[in-house]
């Protein structure tokens, strides 16, 4: 059992994360900010939490109230980090064989298992300068597995490499719980990642973590949540009814919402199936010229039917087969003279839209 009571402030942040859950794989998920990475560096000892606990199968690695903070050194925690960071002066086992003289029990069988699991037999002599940035990965995560880890925390593990990396890198590090039954905190941005590896998953929100819910859900709602949180009353959002039109491209569904056709984040969902969607005005982008240079979907051209101005910024509702109000800068409207009736183009990225 993992036992969290967190509390973290800074001048203008505050980690309040306080959660109990058994050993498996969880995912820890929020916007930029939320204070994911914090959690992590507060359970490896990278940092130390103001007040609260961390335990792991009733072993205390840190408590305010009986004065106990156990050394990173000591802590028996993998991290793996968003960048490698291996040793460049030294090759690829070499780097291993580093973390394994750490590990206080042998631990030579797991280390060849994952050798081979992932792939890098043949990468071991090699320097890890002149290693692809999947490679480098792979390394990172079998030398954080070669400290005989009790708990493996990864955060963002995955960006920066390509998707077939990406997809067999997942396959393998299910089987570091399943095989080895090593349990993993695993942040990402990435939903896909998220889905694919976890079960359960912590949201975090302006540095609030209390409760384990379905990723499924956690997905689904948190980007709204967190729009809605952050400025403190409730925002207006577009919130679209559609159909499933089209489920073959690899990582988007297109939708039809009143004859306009829309691609969303790729859905595991049969065809003419109903969909809600929420697009926050502020993930919205206009332009008065087409473009031409932008490899995105979702571009429409529209026609702006209202203005509302506010203090700092400005909401323009647009009608581009479908109603959107999308927040812009005063600045825009200043210098760009827009007006009721005037035409723009519209650019919804899939990224920005949240699928209920």
């Amino acid at each position: 059992m993992l036992h969290l009571n967190i509390n973290k402030k800074y001048q203008q942040f505050h980690l309040n994360c306080q959660v109990s859950f058994e050993p498996s794989i969880i995912g820890v998920w929020g916007p930029s900010g939320s204070g994911k990475t914090t959690l992590l560096n507060c359970i490896s000892g990278i940092e130390t939490p103001d007040n609260g606990s961390i335990i792991i199968d009733n072993h205390i690695l840190f408590s305010s109230e009986n004065n106990t903070n156990i050394p990173p050194e000591k802590r028996r925690i993998g991290y793996v980090f968003q960048e490698p960071l291996l040793f460049p002066h030294l090759n690829v086992i070499q780097n291993i064989k580093y973390a394994q003289n750490l590990a206080p029990i042998n631990y030579e069988d797991e280390i060849s298992y994952c050798i081979s699991k992932f792939g890098i037999e043949h990468l071991l002599k090699n320097k890890v300068g002149t290693l692809s940035g999947g490679e480098q990965k792979r390394v990172a995560i079998i030398r954080a597995i070669a400290t005989s880890p009790k708990l493996l925390l990864l955060d963002e593990p995955l960006n920066g490499i390509d998707t077939n990396s990406k997809n067999q890198i997942l396959t393998y590090l299910k089987s570091i719980w399943t095989d080895l039954n090593i349990p993993i905190l695993y942040v990402s941005h990435n939903k896909d990642e998220i889905l694919t590896m976890t079960q359960y998953t912590l949201p975090i929100i302006d540095g609030i973590g209390q409760e384990l819910v379905a990723s499924s859900q956690v997905i689904n709602q948190s980007l709204l949540t967190a729009y809605t949180k952050n400025s403190q009353q409730i925002l207006p959002v577009n919130s679209l009814q559609g159909e499933i039109k089209t489920n073959v491209n690899p990582d988007l569904t297109i939708i039809s919402i009143n004859n306009l056709q829309m691609a969303i984040p790729k859905l595991n969902a049969s065809l003419k199936k109903q969909i809600r969607i929420f697009i926050p005005p502020n993930q919205i982008l206009v332009t008065l010229s087409q473009p031409k240079q932008i490899n995105t979907k979702n571009i429409y051209q529209g026609k702006i039917i209202k203005i509302d101005l506010s203090k700092n910024n400005a909401t323009i509702f647009v009608d581009i087969g479908i109603k959107l109000q999308i927040t812009v800068l005063k600045e825009f409207l200043e210098e760009s003279k827009v007006s009721i009736n005037q035409l723009l183009y519209v650019i919804v990225p899939p990224s920005a839209i949240i699928v209920s």
